[in-house]
């Protein structure tokens, strides 16, 4: 064997090693995309925007329950078309059978969004918790969980951002400490009792103060 043989498959030798890392690196880079579009369909994040547009969409295609533990601050600006498709959503599902509750931090300016739920159908209760309790999210049908996130730590501040986790587990952990805290809840009625009996307002003033009818109030009250 002379010396251009020898180079000749050497040469070959290593086109082939080449070749076949190439196609190993191809393989595990299809591997790596797949483990990343999984993780991606496991968890989304979302905007603001998003976040008010998904939690629309799982509403509409809820089944059997919607349960939230929500901040429901009275809307401002762009966002009072938002709250008000979201309980256009939330009257729909009812009209489908769907169960709605709702448990809302236990603050008089949140008695507006209350209002609108329960209006629509859906159970709203009150609860008294600190800004660490104060867990945001919604359970669609025990499999789909969208979580809301603050900009900072505080049961006052706007949702900036969240994630939706199709996930039955963590459903289930959060199904158990949305059921603590409705048992400790106050339903609507209650609260508004209460906020009467503590403020010294009637009926009236305070439908004025909330910015709702108070023949309105009264009936939903009276019912």
């Amino acid at each position: 064997m002379n010396i251009e043989t020898a180079l000749l498959i050497l040469e070959s030798a290593l086109i082939l090693i080449t070749i076949v890392l190439i196609l190993f690196n191809i393989k595990e880079g299809r591997g790596r995309s797949a483990l990343i579009m999984q993780m991606g369909s496991a968890s989304k994040t979302l905007t603001r925007l998003e976040y008010f547009l998904s939690a629309n969409d799982a509403i509409s295609d809820a089944e059997n329950e919607i349960v939230g533990f929500v901040t429901g601050r009275k809307p401002t600006g762009s966002d009072m078309n938002r709250v008000n498709s979201f309980t256009r959503a939330i009257g729909r599902a009812k009209t489908k059978g769907v169960t709605v509750r709702y448990i809302f931090p236990k603050f008089q300016d949140r008695l507006y969004v209350g209002y609108l739920y329960s209006h629509e159908g859906a159970e709203v209760r009150y609860y008294s918790a600190s800004p660490s309790q104060m867990m945001r999210y919604m359970i669609v049908d025990k499999s789909r969980v969208i979580i809301a996130i603050p900009e900072s730590v505080s049961d006052r501040e706007m949702t900036s951002k969240g994630y939706i986790i199709p996930s039955e587990p963590l459903a289930s952990v959060l199904m158990d400490n949305f059921n603590t805290c409705w048992e400790a809840s106050l339903p609507f009625k209650d609260y508004i009792g209460e906020t009467l009996e503590q403020t010294g307002t009637t009926v009236h003033e305070l439908a004025m103060e909330i910015g709702v009818e108070s023949r309105n109030l009264k009936k939903m009250l009276s019912a």
